[in-house]
């Protein structure tokens, strides 16, 4: 619902595909922070692409660093396999696309490279999203979540299985 009391944080280039009514519209570009009522937000270069169209290269595209520095959220977004996380922990939370991947693999992490990521960002919780709710590519529709739980092996415990739909409440 459009309503004037909302702020939208978006990449650069992009204000345009906000529709109108919003309050505030804030594009920030690549390693750049904002602070709206207390909350950080600060963007992170993905590997992915803003492009909407074959021809529309100009925009921007953004993972966000949420929260105080006592309990950061990593939003990676789609993103294929970057070391753009690297060392950005302890994050409390990273929320990562795990689907997509075939034959996507230029634009979507695999769920392997999703779990080295998030080791490699040191994140105390996985997120994954962007998978098992409708056939996106060509892995099955089950084989991202297994194949996510499969590389994390002891550290499964670490990856919130979250179903659509589903409230998670999370203890320290």
């Amino acid at each position: 619902m459009i309503d004037r009391r909302t702020t939208i944080v978006t990449a650069r280039n992009t204000r345009g595909l906000i529709p109108r009514g919003f309050g505030h519209i804030h594009e920030l570009d690549w390693e750049k922070s904002l602070n709206i009522n207390g909350l950080e937000i600060t963007s992170i270069r993905p590997n992915h692409w803003g492009a909407r169209t074959a021809w529309d290269r100009h925009r921007g595209f953004n993972s966000y660093i949420l929260g105080p520095a006592t309990s950061r959220v990593l939003y990676a977004g789609d993103t294929a396999y970057t070391t753009n996380f690297d060392a950005l922990g302890p994050l409390e939370l990273g929320i990562f696309g795990i689907g997509a991947y075939d034959p996507w693999i230029h634009a979507h992490a695999s769920p392997e490279q999703v779990w080295k990521m998030a080791t490699a960002a040191q994140v105390r919780r996985l997120l994954p999203v962007h998978h098992s709710t409708f056939k996106l590519s060509n892995e099955p529709m089950d084989e991202p979540l297994s194949r996510l739980l499969a590389a994390a092996g002891h550290g499964r415990s670490r990856v919130l299985d979250a179903r659509v739909g589903e409230i998670l409440h999370l203890k320290s």
